[in-house]
């Protein structure tokens, strides 16, 4: 599929930056696509005229994933210098865009949501319909949304590896999970799960995760998906049979 790009409105920067917008899908736009599913903010401020692109995750465990595989991936894709730096007063780590080309590109040809995403995130249908596109999207998504580690088990194998996945929408989830499905992986669904947190008035907030359980699982995922983020290699490395416990 080939993108008409001829209608995005480039502004003033995004010319002087010399904006790139790719013409055609292709495995990278496909991994960012699920990492701003993920990590992204995409919304605009119409008092200040802003077309703004924020991507935050954790500080401690991922700056090197930031610098060595996000900023490669914008130069490739859209000719951007990525300024990733402490965010939020200091509580993420990650940068932010002001282009209302991207912005604009994002949404109407990639279909990522603009505003509060949870209502309306979906996996694009431009990304769904090709195998090697959809696993780098949940690639990304995973890099930035899912976790890894190891859950108790039986007196003869007492830990087994876990890969877990959430998000505040369930039909996102609900998609995830069946793709998921259609590469042979067991999914286990919790829906509308009450997850205890004192933070919140009611004590608990809805949540909607999937895990993918076992050394099955776990080595299908690795052959088929696997994981770029370096906070996941790290606990790989260590993820063998018979229970060594990640950190």
């Amino acid at each position: 599929m080939k993108f008409n790009i001829s209608e995005i409105e480039l502004s003033r920067t995004d010319v002087l930056k010399e904006l790139r917008l790719p013409t055609i899908v292709s495995e990278d736009l496909a991994y960012i696509s699920g990492f701003l599913a993920g990590d992204g903010s995409i919304y605009t401020r119409k008092d200040k005229c802003a077309y703004i692109i924020k991507c935050v995750g954790n500080p401690k465990s991922e700056r090197e994933y930031y610098h060595n595989i996000i900023a490669p991936i914008f130069k490739r894709l859209f000719n951007l210098n990525l300024n990733i730096k402490m965010q939020d007063g200091g509580e993420t780590y990650g940068f932010v865009i002001y282009s209302k080309g991207l912005l604009n590109y994002l949404t109407q040809n990639i279909g990522l949501p603009c505003g509060k995403k949870y209502g309306s995130l979906r996996i694009p249908v431009i990304i769904k319909n090709k195998k090697e596109f959809l696993i780098q999207f949940i690639k990304g998504l995973a890099d930035t949304d899912f976790y890894l580690g190891l859950k108790r088990g039986s007196k003869k194998n007492p830990y087994y590896p876990v890969i877990v996945g959430s998000s505040k929408s369930l039909k996102f989830m609900s998609e995830i999970s069946y793709e998921l499905e259609k590469l042979g992986l067991k999914v286990t669904r919790y829906f509308n799960y009450k997850q205890l947190d004192k933070r919140f008035k009611k004590g608990y907030f809805i949540i909607n995760r999937i895990e993918l359980c076992g050394y099955e699982n776990y080595k299908l995922w690795m052959n088929q998906v696997g994981f770029n983020n370096n906070r996941h290699l790290i606990k790989t490395e260590k993820m063998i049979p018979n229970g060594v416990e990640i950190a």
